[in-house]
């Protein structure tokens, strides 16, 4: 899978079944379909699909656009996963542009986002992107329990 077989566009209600099965197998929070759905129905929710050449969604990211500490937005980052199968092809790569992309498009001053102190390879993706660390929370997941670190990227808008 080359990075050209695969786009983003917006999550639809339709997706929602792959991205429950998606979240599934990458071990993020516990989102119910309901979650999404109500998520889809927000103004403020930036809900993205990756889809590959056969037009299955294979991977999401699902942010919202939050009150800033100034004058202008936020954006917290709720979840990204892609399929097993599919990851290492560049689909983060092409969220996380669509993401900033939008998100400079709304104005937004900081992206916001927490992952568990584990996930060593997320972080340094996020990292890549220009995240940095800015925080600890103990305790912060479930299932298992584990700290997560906060990251904050400055759009510089």
């Amino acid at each position: 899978m080359t990075e050209t077989s695969l786009h983003v566009s917006s999550l639809e209600p339709a997706d929602i079944p792959d991205v429950v099965r998606i979240a599934e197998l990458c071990g993020l929070g516990h989102w119910t379909a309901r979650d999404y759905l109500l998520e889809l129905a927000r103004r403020d929710a930036i809900t993205l699909r990756l889809a590959s050449d056969s037009a299955r969604c294979v991977g999401f990211l699902v942010a919202r656009i939050i009150p800033g500490n100034g004058p202008l937005p936020d954006t917290e980052l709720y979840n990204v996963g892609i399929h097993p199968m599919h990851q290492r092809a560049g689909g983060g790569n092409l969220l996380m542009s669509a993401l900033l992309t939008e998100c400079r498009r709304q104005g937004v001053e900081y992206i916001w986002l927490d992952v568990r102190t584990g996930s060593t390879g997320a972080i340094a993706f996020y990292t890549k992107w220009g995240f940095a660390e800015t925080a600890n929370r103990r305790s912060f997941y479930r299932d298992p329990v584990e700290d997560a670190v906060v990251m904050q990227l400055k759009l510089g808008v």
